[in-house]
């Protein structure tokens, strides 16, 4: 874990604990689990996977919360795990549907007290339940945790709790656009219903739909910088792509077709940064944004050639984790330009153009300032 996350953990569990209560998404261990005590930690790891909170969750081994909450420093503790140890524990027992909990074992440190914390990551793969019984965790028993109190290991979470999981796991909780979000993940559910894949309906729930619309965009040509180096840029096409909920149309957005339409690719948001004289545009997407997503949906990772337009597409588009990164980041290229710029721009080739006897100093400038800011991109992560 970044130290950065570290800081955000500690910080996070340093308050959890301050509150003196556990909590519908948070357990206090005084130490960690016995030899005889797996039975427990599997227990305890299910109810938490399963909290209502829709939230990560935290077991925090090295609280006394019979003494006052008191940290006892774990660092000796002879039945520590790893996130290895965990993982591999789970791995051991036969859930339903082979659908595990995400783990991670975490190390912080309070007031100079080193503590574990045991991360159970948020996931939509509710409910997790064992299909063969464990110890005392039986089969099919779902298990949950309602504000500080777990399920007991004989018995099941009450039916609305449990239907609420099922819907987690169903996305029905989330609003139709981060339904939709959700099914883009699940590619082989969606089913042409128009010539050329035009329309598509996803099987589950048919009345979402992505509709690719060519014709409305027909007479746009011209090229961006972003479409340079392809090895077939004589034939590009754009398209309008509608996400559709019962004919709403939850999206529109703007596709293209590269390498002679062996790549089909949602075009991407363009950024201008101006600081002194300069102003640097640029192209780009956000991880988890819906356009992200769609892109991803279109791509097929098996074709040979599409994964060559796709890496050249990208080694062209920046990619940022958020919108925060992305903040950070420009004003990080705004303090190290002018230092950096001259140097990194020396061993950048000259792009591949569509047709040489037209005028693209404009594009390849912009080629070239995005490929400066990939670099400087790559060296932002590395010291953050």
């Amino acid at each position: 874990m970044s130290d950065n996350k570290t800081n955000k953990l500690s910080e996070k569990i340093k308050e959890l604990i301050e509150l003196k209560q556990e909590g519908e998404y948070w357990d206090f261990k005084r130490q960690w689990y016995g030899k005889d005590k797996k039975d427990d930690m599997l227990h305890d790891i299910i109810c938490m996977s399963n909290n209502l909170a829709n939230r990560d969750a935290y077991i925090i081994i090295g609280v006394d919360e019979e003494n006052d909450f008191k940290l006892i420093d774990i660092s000796n503790d002879e039945e520590r795990r790893t996130t290895e140890n965990v993982v591999s524990f789970l791995r051991t027992k036969q859930f339903a549907g082979d659908k595990r909990p995400t783990v991670t074992v975490e190390t912080v440190l309070i007031e100079n007290s080193a503590l574990d914390v045991i991360v159970i990551h948020n996931t939509n793969d509710t409910p997790y339940y064992l299909k063969k019984k464990s110890g005392k965790v039986r089969p099919n028993n779902i298990y949950t945790r309602v504000q500080d109190t777990n399920t007991p290991s004989d018995s099941s979470a009450d039916i609305h709790h449990v239907e609420l999981l099922w819907k987690k796991r169903f996305g029905m909780l989330l609003s139709p656009l981060e339904r939709c979000k959700t099914y883009l993940e699940d590619k082989d559910n969606w089913k042409q219903s128009g010539f050329y894949n035009e329309i598509m309906h996803y099987k589950p729930f048919p009345e979402f739909t992505i509709e690719t619309d060519f014709e409305s965009e027909k007479f746009r040509d011209g090229y961006e910088y972003y479409m340079l180096n392809q090895i077939d840029m004589n034939s590009i096409s754009w398209a309008s792509v509608y996400i559709k909920y019962k004919q709403t149309v939850l999206m529109q957005t703007l596709a293209v077709c590269l390498d002679g339409g062996r790549y089909f690719a949602v075009v991407p948001e363009l950024e201008l940064i101006k600081f002194g004289n300069r102003e640097l545009l640029y192209a780009y997407m956000i991880k988890d944004d819906l356009n992200n997503s769609l892109n991803t949906f279109f791509f097929d990772e098996t074709d040979i050639e599409e994964c060559w337009a796709h890496d050249v597409f990208f080694n062209e588009v920046l990619v940022f984790e958020s919108e925060k990164e992305k903040e950070l980041f420009e004003k990080y290229v705004q303090d190290v330009w002018d230092d950096t710029y001259e140097e990194i721009l020396e061993g950048i080739p000259q792009p591949h153009l569509p047709n040489k006897e037209l005028n693209y100093d404009y594009m390849i400038d912009q080629y070239k300032t995005v490929q400066v800011m990939q670099r400087i991109l790559n060296e932002y992560r590395i010291n953050q």
